[in-house]
């Protein structure tokens, strides 16, 4: 064994879990949203403040603007509530061709060539096998406590650079070519 790591995936870890799920794949769904929102406000300050329409375009933009993560809040706690306060402990094995991940009840091997895509948050590093859904891993429970080189080694491994976390509100052509280029194609 080379490494190993876990998570426990409490209601908050699943919460965190379901947001980088979300936004590392859906951002152009996210975007889309901001954009309607955007120009439902602009059309009500073109038809006027004044008038009727103007208002209510400008308030529905308001409205929907903080409602942008609800689906992946409402996932998250649709599966909070499934796990009736359990808690869910996974352990993982990194070995050099693939890595195990493990809980109480099943064993599952992943080889490396199989992630799509690495993120590196603040806390936390996610593999995702495919567009819905992530191995998280808390970073503080790599062993040996080697973070940088734990990285490298699946960086390596995995034939990708680690991405970082993007939102609606920072994105940009340098960022979306580097997301590009270090998402593997299915």
């Amino acid at each position: 064994m080379k490494y190993s790591a876990s998570i426990q995936y409490t209601p908050d870890n699943i919460r965190l879990l379901s947001t980088a799920v979300n936004n590392t794949f859906r951002y152009k769904l996210k975007l889309l949203y901001v954009f309607c929102c955007a120009a439902l406000m602009f059309t009500g300050v073109i038809l006027g403040i004044d008038s009727t329409a103007g208002i209510a375009c400008v308030a529905i933009g308001c409205f929907f603007i903080p409602s942008m993560n609800t689906l992946e809040k409402n996932q998250a706690n649709r599966l909070v509530r499934q796990l009736k306060g359990k808690v869910i402990r996974v352990t993982y094995q990194f070995l050099e061709d693939s890595f195990t991940c493990f809980d109480s009840k099943e064993q599952q091997n992943i080889q490396y060539d199989s992630i799509i895509r690495i993120l590196n948050a603040k806390n936390h590093l996610y593999l995702f096998p495919n567009t819905n859904q992530a191995f998280m891993i808390e970073k503080s429970s790599i062993n040996p406590h080697d973070e940088k080189n734990f990285e490298r080694f699946l960086s390596q491994k995995i034939g990708l650079e680690w991405t970082t976390p993007i939102s609606v509100w920072t994105l940009n052509v340098k960022n979306i070519k580097f997301i590009r280029r270090n998402t593997k194609r299915r």
